[in-house]
């Protein structure tokens, strides 16, 4: 007979009635409700799944009869999940047709006594929900130019001491982008100037040089590659000595530059639990907006600091493993098309002389606008998912725990590496901090939500916080 048990990987935390499951090596989150929950505890390697029908049956005032199928399907669909192991007793294999036959001088159930059922609802439902959890951060950079993975070629010009040399004129930073830090050589001057602008923000302080290894990101043109002359107006972006991609545009650089130097603070790191969402500083704590790229998520955040809220982030709001608060990422936000008719005065203007290399994304410096930037350390207020339905009316909808821990999931880039620290500050997450939708129509509609939202948690007392 089978004896299941819980796979060694799988990590799970409760919330409220029910538990979340969280399986690593398949990246995928499970809520289990109540019933279901209670299967997986009694799956504990020792049981039959004739036992655990037993013993689930017992807790719920039910035959075993009546849940003995919904058991035995529960728990292959947690062996299939890989939630689940088996283990091979000495007597043969346990399906729901080799099962041993239950005691038929048990009373049938009474249909008309509605209580058992009220504690097993349409069943045992072995999943309520699955969230697939991302392993890679968001692409923030137009479908045409996206940059190529890892060394281009194999010809010895995966690194600046390749087949040609970068002549470098400036060294920026050093900068720090959550726990990523690093350093810019470049080979222009009008592109360091640019980048000094674009990077202020992320200006590392003293006490935060000395807290890590720094990379080194070169960008520029190689000289004295006489064996590639077709390359002579190539423009590359290397990372440590490995390519992350060429364009012939500077702005393109740019881009590229940001986009890697995202993915990396997006995925380094396991002091933080990091999501995907853009967030603000607000006298009721940080308001997050996790969302999907594309979701207008970076357009919100603009609009509420420009209209004087302090940014936080437009990309991955960091939560700090042992005490929740919220680390300030004040990347430059990024503006693609989309946005430019919404906040045309965003748009980067030279100053001081500073040429501004345009692209295909704006990157708005974010103390340039009325809100500045805010400190970091602060208290996680609540979270708000947005989503952008131009047809329908902005509204602010409150969102359960159990549905937001889902949603939430979806939006985890280092959940995996975080482990039972991280599913745990994203389950407490949910379970005290407020959470709702935001319908969104419209820049200034929505940022009228947000702002009613402020209001309405600053002087509500916590425990009314919906």
């Amino acid at each position: 007979m089978t004896v299941p048990r819980p796979s060694p990987h799988a990590l799970d935390a409760p919330l409220g009635d029910e538990l979340v499951v969280f399986d690593p090596d398949r990246t995928r989150l499970h809520l289990l409700n109540a019933s279901a929950a209670l299967i997986w505890a009694t799956c504990d390697g020792e049981r039959t799944v004739d036992q655990v029908t037993d013993l689930v049956a017992d807790a719920c005032g039910l035959p075993v009869e009546t849940i003995a199928d919904d058991v035995a399907t529960t728990v292959a669909t947690y062996l299939a999940e890989g939630l689940l192991q088996r283990t091979d007793a000495e007597d043969g294999p346990d399906t729901p047709a080799d099962r041993a036959p239950h005691d038929e001088s048990a009373p049938e159930p009474d249909a008309s006594d509605p209580s058992p059922v009220a504690t097993l609802p349409a069943g045992v439902e072995p999943l309520d929900e699955v969230a697939e959890v991302p392993t890679a951060a968001p692409d923030p950079l137009p479908d045409d130019a996206r940059p190529a993975a890892g060394p281009v070629d194999g010809t010895g010009d995966a690194g600046v001491g390749g087949s040609g040399e970068v002549s470098v004129v400036a060294t920026l930073g050093p900068y720090v982008a959550l726990e990523h830090r690093f350093v810019i050589e470049v080979d222009d001057a009008a592109l360091g100037a640019h980048l000094t602008s674009v990077l202020r923000p992320l200006a590392a302080s003293v006490a935060q040089e000395r807290t890590g290894p720094v990379h080194t990101y070169v960008l520029g043109a190689c000289v004295g590659d006489d064996d590639r002359p077709e390359r002579g107006d190539e423009l590359t972006v290397w990372f440590d000595d490995e390519v992350v991609s060429r364009s012939t545009s500077r702005h393109a650089l740019v881009d590229l530059l940001l986009w890697h130097l995202n993915q990396a603070a997006c995925l380094e790191g396991t002091d933080s639990l990091h999501l995907h969402a853009s967030a603000v500083a607000t006298p009721a704590g940080v308001l997050a907006f996790p969302a999907e790229s594309g979701s207008g998520k970076s357009t919100l955040v603009a609009g509420l600091v420009r209209g004087g809220r302090p940014y936080v982030t437009d990309e991955c709001v960091a939560l700090d493993l042992h005490d929740a608060a919220v680390r300030t990422y004040p990347k430059p936000i990024a503006l693609k098309r989309g946005s430019w008719t919404v906040v045309p005065d965003l748009e980067p203007v030279a100053a001081d002389g500073v040429e501004v290399l345009l692209g295909e994304i704006w990157q708005v410096d974010p103390t340039s606008l009325d809100g500045g930037v805010a400190d970091s350390g602060l208290p996680l207020g609540a979270v708000v998912f947005p989503s952008y339905r131009p047809d329908e009316t902005s509204r602010l909808q409150p969102v359960p725990p159990e549905e937001a821990v889902v949603r939430l999931a979806r939006c985890c880039f280092n959940l995996v590496a975080t482990g039972q620290a991280g599913l745990d500050r994203l389950v407490e997450t949910c379970r005290e901090v407020p959470c709702f939708e935001l319908t969104v129509t419209d820049l200034a509609s929505g940022c009228s939500q947000v702002d009613d939202l402020v209001e309405r948690l600053s002087t509500a007392p916590p425990a009314t916080r919906t």
